[in-house]
């Protein structure tokens, strides 16, 4: 096999990058949407930035992501899997949330579960109380079913609420700056690659964003670099606020 191939552009593809596109094409068939993402991933120029400043790196290792002839290393094939992962999350549409729009939906969800616990509780309530009469005459068990539906549908509820993104959460914002989206995206490939290749390569992810989402400018690395310093400005914060 050549070193590597040339589309009519003069744009040199890798072998494993061809054969991780076959393979993702292969496993999930993807519509004609998702398919340019690969494309892109594929034949945009700024790729070549991308594999050389990864093949600078060295790859955590771990058990290997595609078995082919076309991986033969552990860091060809962390190339590999970030070309895979990169495809993912665009295809996902990750978005990055508002704290404040987080928050809300937290507080919503425990008003919902507070309410339902109440309407459970009153129903119970009612139906231990009922009059004999009542009592004899109905069949109050599935009253108290029905309670403890509400009760489970409560405690759902609350799960839900704890998975909320937080003050501490990368992929939660504070202001409204770029598109949502982008940014989701941006944040989520940079976690990857410090998770892959022990750094977050905010620069890497910048252009592997812009790629993936066919944008004809490559996003600041600076969106990446402060959703992962997000704690620390979060901290003087509120350190402000307890000396106001």
């Amino acid at each position: 096999m050549p070193a590597e191939l040339t589309d009519q552009d003069g744009f040199a593809m890798l072998p494993w990058v061809v054969e991780t596109v076959r393979r993702i094409e292969v496993d999930f068939h993807p519509p004609p949407e998702q398919r340019a993402i690969l494309d892109r991933l594929l034949t945009d120029a700024r790729m070549n930035s991308v594999w050389k400043e990864l093949k600078r790196r060295r790859a955590q290792t771990r058990a290997a992501w595609l078995v082919s002839p076309a991986l033969p290393d552990v860091l060809t094939d962390a190339m590999a899997e970030t070309l895979y992962f990169t495809f993912r999350t665009a295809w996902d549409q990750r978005t990055a949330t508002k704290l404040d729009e987080a928050e809300g939906l937290r507080l919503s969800l425990l008003q919902e579960a507070k309410t339902l616990s109440c309407v459970a509780n009153d129903v119970t309530a009612s139906v231990r109380a009922a009059p004999r009469y009542i009592a004899d005459t109905t069949d109050l068990s599935q009253f108290l079913a029905d309670a403890d539906a509400l009760r489970r549908i409560a405690t759902w509820r609350e799960s839900l609420a704890v998975t909320i993104r937080g003050v501490g959460d990368p992929m939660t914002i504070t202001n409204s700056r770029g598109d949502p989206t982008e940014r989701g995206v941006q944040i989520t490939i940079a976690s990857f690659l410090k998770e892959r290749f022990g750094d977050y390569l905010h620069g890497t992810a910048a252009t592997l964003t812009a790629v993936a989402l066919g944008l004809s400018r490559t996003p600041s690395p600076r969106v990446s670099r402060s959703a992962f310093s997000a704690p620390k400005a979060a901290r003087r914060s509120r350190a402000r606020s307890m000396c106001k």
